[in-house]
């Protein structure tokens, strides 16, 4: 068996999206040229990786299965792995006859050692948890009866984001099968809105990325890896394709008015368009590392974060920021924040993601 670096990178990718690290898995995508590669992202499965890894671990128990003279153990002998001991040295001395066999090698002082952490291990797995413990699960558990749940089932692949419609009760969802759906409550068909090739795009991964209604809920916008924006009517009909990114469309937010839709990309530039005219009204390119959260405040005045660190408020007209607030010093890990501005102030959550590398 063989398999390259971009093969890994894009199983990795892929099982960030699928665990909701959005935003850690458009860093990664970008830092490893995922969207670059050749692979048919639809022919992948979902939970590939967490498959290839259980394949991994079942390998390994048959490996410790077996003893040094070909023997097979049998079956009640047979631990099974977690991947942390599938990982560990001592993995293939986790069944009794290894241990015994193990144990013969050492000197009195380590096996006495081995059977008192084996015998504090058994100890804690086979301790009862406390009653107090269980009257707080008692207490707090409130099963939901399966009537009052509905599922919404038809998307090919991961679905990535959603939103409910302010005025009615739809459901807008974004997937990696390159379509956006309007999810309607009281029985009607689901609307399928399918994301054409972009003839101006860099890459023909459509992913939908982010889905956002404006204030009335007459209109969808949604963001696409393919670099476009698009707004919809509620009955699903295209209304404005918005060309310019030169990356993937990872924010999109509605002005109060909704006269202006602000969107944030990977190509690490913000654009303040004018919905009415499908024309960008103001590109701004202040950050050194892409978008990924956009908002406003009122009708004039947004502003944007990026893996820059940064914090851009700006103001449409004004071709330099406002206010840039700066200062965060972060090592090993990624930042995103959730942005609420109220009077030009800003308040805003930190959320700290693993980088991997």
């Amino acid at each position: 068996m063989t398999f390259t670096s971009d093969e890994v990178n894009f199983i990795v990718y892929r099982y960030l999206l699928e665990s909701g690290f959005h935003h850690s898995a458009f860093t990664f995508g970008q830092e490893s040229h995922v969207h670059q590669s050749s692979i048919n992202g639809t022919l992948i499965p979902p939970g590939a990786l967490i498959g290839i890894i259980q394949k991994g671990l079942q390998y390994v128990e048959v490996e410790t299965s077996i003893t040094e003279d070909g023997k097979i153990l049998d079956e009640k002998q047979i631990q099974p792995l977690s991947l942390v001991d599938a990982l560990t040295h001592d993995c293939m001395f986790r069944s009794p006859v290894a241990k015994e066999t193990t144990e013969e090698r050492q000197s009195p002082s380590s096996v006495e050692a081995i059977k008192t952490k084996d015998d504090a291990t058994k100890a804690e797995e086979t301790s009862e948890p406390m009653e107090v413990d269980r009257h707080i699960v008692a207490k707090n558990s409130s099963p939901i009866s399966s009537d009052r749940v509905t599922t919404l089932k038809g998307h090919q692949s991961e679905v990535f984001t959603c939103a409910w419609c302010p005025s009615d009760d739809i459901i807008a969802s974004g997937s990696s099968d390159s379509t956006a759906r309007l999810w309607k409550l009281d029985g009607s068909p689901v609307i399928v809105l399918p994301h054409e090739s972009n003839i101006n795009s860099i890459d023909s991964n459509r992913d939908v990325t982010t889905v956002c209604w404006n204030g009335d809920g007459s209109l969808l916008a949604t963001g696409s890896y393919d670099g476009a924006a698009r707004i919809w009517d509620k009955n699903g009909r295209l209304q404005k394709t918005l060309n310019k990114h030169q990356g993937p469309v990872f924010a999109l937010k509605w002005n109060k008015k909704g006269n202006y839709l602000l969107s944030g990309g990977v190509d690490k530039t913000t654009i303040v368009w004018d919905v009415q005219l499908g024309e960008v009204k103001q590109h701004f390119a202040l950050h050194n590392d892409p978008v990924i959260d956009v908002d406003w405040q009122g009708n004039n005045c947004f502003a944007s974060c990026s893996t820059d660190k940064n914090i851009q408020v700006c103001k449409l007209g004004s071709e330099k920021p406002i206010q840039t607030f700066t200062g965060h010093q972060v090592s090993h890990q990624w930042m995103f924040f959730s942005l609420f501005i109220t009077n030009c102030c800003i308040v805003f959550n930190l959320f700290y993601l693993l980088c991997f590398y």
